[in-house]
């Protein structure tokens, strides 16, 4: 039997997975939507000139160890449940949360595109204080990246994130799962 507060605390760390579930979920089907109508700001150099979208992630799925989430004051990490084939929260009972809805997180941390990809002028994008910080691990130590997702466009409609291993700066609708 659960005590209230341990069951609050799972309900509460449920209601965050869901809300950064359902984020994720609505960004990626918003990105193609609004790629054409996003200006660039002044001081942008933006490299995809076409106006097309551009990968910003593409890594196999099949050997993640875990994905460690941080946002604000809140913490998670993905895990593979071996022997049910499922992704789920470490510390959060199975049966309490949408293993659907944690793989569409997993695999829009693996294959993500992006509105725009921008020149990395030095400028911080809220890089440096980031909104959401996600961390991708795998078997090989040498596959492991960061996903660092910022401020928000002059639009309000996107944000701007980066990706270890590539200078520039990309930019994705709010709504993308991530």
């Amino acid at each position: 039997n659960a005590t209230p507060k341990t069951a609050n605390g799972a309900k509460n760390r449920l209601r965050n997975l869901g809300l950064l579930a359902l984020c994720t979920v609505i960004i990626a089907v918003g990105v193609y939507a609004v790629i054409k109508f996003i200006p660039v700001s002044d001081g942008q150099t933006q490299i995809n000139p076409d106006g097309l979208s551009v990968t910003a992630i593409s890594k196999p799925i099949d050997t993640i160890t875990e994905i460690s989430v941080v946002q604000a004051d809140n913490e998670y990490t993905v895990v593979l449940d071996k022997d049910e084939n499922i992704w789920r929260i470490e510390g959060i009972d199975s049966e309490l949360t949408n293993s659907d809805t944690i793989a569409t997180f997993v695999s829009a941390c693996t294959s993500l595109t992006a509105q725009r990809r921008l020149e990395n002028n030095g400028a911080d994008f809220g890089l440096n204080s980031p909104y959401l910080k996600i961390s991708v691990n795998y078997e090989d130590t040498k596959m492991n990246y960061d996903i660092t997702v910022g401020g928000q466009t002059a639009d309000k409609k996107s944000r701007y994130f980066s990706v270890t291993g590539d200078s520039g700066i990309f930019v994705v609708d709010s709504e993308t799962t991530l």
